[in-house]
């Protein structure tokens, strides 16, 4: 799990300006607009608070170390369990100098975890030794990595200093039912964490800046187990 141990208008009303124009036949009706639908969205975590990687780290050596192209790992006593077919993952990964926590990919869960079928198997322990810990699975698909390094990711840290409690579900409903002082790092103490929909939206934008400036990685070059 991570273990984090650092501290982190008003508007006057509009006038009504419009005129009573009485029984006008012909005037059309504007329909309602459909909300926009803001999917189920998680924020994936590696890394923890005493291993941490420069944001010099090439975004495609991370992902061959962790296979999070095709899964993402979860401690042996926490399988993910909100998780569900369909959820947008955001992966991120803790660095160092600044301490911060980048997000460098994107994925969609193929399916809720499994017990027994979505754990590790001896040749995934034989290959990543540390699956022996972290060996729930999530599988997921349509994996996409901002190519080049980990400063080229997006920062959770900044989101949180400006959505504070809006950044996650959690925190959000924390607020609305009346607490104060909510440091939005509480919720990185789990593999992961739910994100509002404004936390969806603020990392969703600056992510796809992301992948138009510094472009994404070849999906040629994710084709590894």
């Amino acid at each position: 799990y991570l273990e984090l141990r650092e501290e982190p208008a008003e508007f006057e009303g509009l006038g009504d300006y419009g005129a009573e124009v009485g029984g006008v036949v012909g005037i059309p009706v504007q329909a309602p607009v459909a909300p926009v639908e803001v999917p189920q969205a998680f924020v994936k975590f590696f890394g923890t608070g005493t291993y941490r990687i420069p944001l010099s780290f090439k975004t495609i050596d991370k992902v061959k170390h962790e296979g999070c192209h095709r899964f993402l790992s979860y401690p042996a006593g926490r399988s993910p369990s909100k998780e569900q077919a369909g959820t947008v993952m955001f992966i991120s990964y803790m660095t160092k100098n600044p301490r911060d926590i980048r997000i460098f990919g994107r994925a969609v869960v193929v399916r809720a975890y499994v017990p027994g079928l979505d754990d590790a198997k001896e040749e995934d322990k034989n290959r990543r030794p540390w699956k022996k810990a972290w060996s729930r699975y999530l599988r997921v698909r349509d994996a996409e990595f901002v190519d080049g390094t980990m400063a080229n990711g997006v920062s959770l840290y900044a989101m949180m200093e400006e959505l504070k409690s809006d950044s996650f579900e959690s925190t959000q409903l924390r607020a609305t039912q009346g607490e104060r002082d909510i440091n939005p790092r509480d919720s990185l103490r789990r593999p992961s964490a739910k994100l509002s929909p404004e936390g969806f939206a603020w990392i969703e934008e600056r992510l796809q800046r992301a992948f138009e400036r510094h472009g994404r990685i070849p999906a040629e070059h994710l084709n590894f187990e």
